[in-house]
């Protein structure tokens, strides 16, 4: 979901990539030949040697999608993994994505855990680095889609600096071409700010026409983890209730000067997520 557009970006830019994947499938379907590509595990040591070997940078973008059995193992074990064989194959600098929201006193939840213990595990490797603190991407609103019905789990009524991975990508890249943006962790915020369900029942406005803002309460679907097979749904209830009780924090952007401004609007970003749609439904 956000990887992507940040490999482009940086093809596009004139970056030589190289990228590490288990789904090879999936790289060709989006980049065709374009993209060299190595199918490795972040748990494998050795596939990761082979696969950093000769890269200058590392960019880092582990997701253990929400499942409490792999935050572990993908995410916090998965960076001290690459950051060794960094290390050993005396690369450069390295950047990673993580969430606005990590810090100690939030770090009984699984996932906020996870990117703190990445976050430390980086800083700690004595490599120079650089962490892209972000808010919410205007691409997780999909994710929301359940047939006719957008899928609400809470109130969710805190205001949240949305950002298009777009212009995510734009930082990164741009990052990447400074070395006085190593030591840093960049506070990445968009420029329009509304709470998950407005965001949402826009998005259902201007793509999904037909589909209906759906609130569903927690304690509804904590008795429907009983009877699913997915092992995401109890890291997906925790995480959103963490967003449910928890304002976004009163942080202003660090990045905006030396980065760029994250301009993209909602209404902007769902006509260019529409065209996508149509383009792919069309083929």
């Amino acid at each position: 979901m956000l990887g992507r557009p940040v490999v482009r970006r940086l093809y596009n830019d004139g970056f030589k990539i190289r990228l590490m994947t288990h789904n090879p499938d999936r790289v060709k379907q989006f980049f065709g030949d374009e993209i060299e590509y190595v199918v490795a595990d972040v748990t494998d040591i050795d596939a990761l040697g082979q696969a950093i070997d000769g890269c200058d940078t590392v960019y880092i973008n582990l997701n253990a999608r929400m499942n409490f059995e792999k935050y572990e193992s993908i995410e916090i074990r998965g960076t001290e993994n690459i950051v060794k064989v960094a290390s050993e194959k005396g690369v450069k600098r390295i950047a990673m994505i993580s969430s606005l929201s990590v810090n100690d006193l939030d770090a009984k939840y699984k996932f906020i855990d996870a990117k703190l213990k990445a976050e430390r595990a980086l800083i700690k490797s004595g490599i120079p680095y650089t962490i892209f603190s972000c808010s919410w991407f205007y691409e997780s609103l999909p994710l929301f889609i359940q047939g006719k019905k957008a899928i609400l789990l809470g109130n969710q009524l805190h205001p949240i600096s949305w950002l298009a991975a777009s212009d995510y990508a734009r930082m990164v890249s741009r990052a990447f071409e400074l070395d006085s943006t190593t030591g840093k962790i960049y506070i990445i915020k968009g420029s329009e700010t509304m709470s998950i369900g407005d965001a949402l029942a826009n998005f259902c406005d201007f793509v999904v026409t037909d589909a209906a803002l759906s609130p569903l309460p927690f304690w509804l679907a904590s008795v429907g983890i009983l009877f699913s097979r997915k092992k995401q749904m109890k890291g997906l209830i925790q995480f959103m209730k963490y967003y449910d009780t928890h304002p976004e924090p009163e942080i202003s952007s660090n990045a905006d000067e030396v980065l760029g401004v994250a301009k993209t609007n909602l209404e902007e970003w769902s006509k260019e997520y529409k065209k996508r749609l149509q383009l792919f439904l069309s083929n």
